[in-house]
C-alpha cells in the first residue's frame, strides 16, 4: 500500500504569525486537533498540519476547507492521495469549494470518484504554476506519477507539504495551537 494522506495550504497574503496564532487556536477549538502551521517569509501559500485530518486519508471535507477560509479570511486549498495512485487537489475561495482528481485509470473504474472533476484544477494558474506546466502534471495524457504530482505542484507553488507535526524547515517558523 502507498501513501495516503492529505496536505492543508492558506493563502498568505498579508497574514502575520499572530494571525496564525489566533487561526490555529480557532481551528483546534472547532476540531479538536493539534494544528501546525508552518510560516516562513518565502511562503505565499502556509502549510496546515493536523494528524487526525492529515494522516491516513485521502478525502477533504468541504466544511473543514470552508472553516479555515473563514478563519483566515483567505483562499484555502488542501492536496491529497490515495495509496499513491490517485491525486485530488481541493479549492476553497469565497466559500466555493472545487474538487479534481487525477486518477489511475484502474482506480477511476474501481472507486469512481464521481463527486471529483477529471478536468485540470486550473485555479493553481492563479497561484504561479503555467497551464502547459499543469498539462503536464495533471492533464490526461500526462505520465506523472500521482504521487510525483505532488512534489512538481509542491515545487511550482514555491511551499512545503507537511508530513507531520515535528517537521522543522530552515527559516519556517512552526506556530502550534493545541
Amino acid at each position: 500500500m502507498g501513501m495516503t494522506r492529505v496536505f492543508f495550504l492558506i493563502k498568505k497574503n498579508n497574514l502575520t504569525n499572530a494571525d496564525f496564532h489566533r487561526i490555529g487556536k480557532a481551528l483546534a477549538e472547532v476540531f479538536g486537533e493539534t494544528f501546525s502551521i508552518y510560516n516562513g517569509p518565502v511562503l505565499k501559500l502556509v502549510p496546515v498540519f493536523a494528524a487526525g485530518l492529515c494522516e491516513g486519508a485521502y478525502w477533504v471535507e468541504d466544511d473543514v476547507l470552508k472553516e479555515m477560509e473563514r478563519l483566515s479570511g483567505n483562499p484555502v486549498m488542501a492536496f491529497s492521495v490515495f495509496d499513491s495512485d490517485v491525486a485530488f487537489a481541493y479549492s476553497c475561495e469565497n466559500g466555493e469549494v472545487g474538487r479534481y482528481v487525477k486518477p489511475d485509470e484502474g482506480m477511476l473504474e474501481e472507486y469512481g470518484f464521481e463527486e471529483y472533476s477529471t478536468e485540470l484544477p486550473e485555479f493553481l494558474c492563479n497561484y504561479g504554476i503555467s497551464r502547459e506546466e499543469l498539462e503536464e502534471i495533471w492533464g490526461e495524457d500526462s505520465d506523472v506519477f500521482a504521487e510525483e504530482s505532488f512534489f512538481r505542484i509542491e515545487e511550482q507553488l514555491g511551499t512545503i507539504f507537511v508530513f507531520g507535526e515535528d517537521e522543522e524547515y530552515e527559516g519556517i517558523e512552526v506556530i502550534r495551537e493545541e
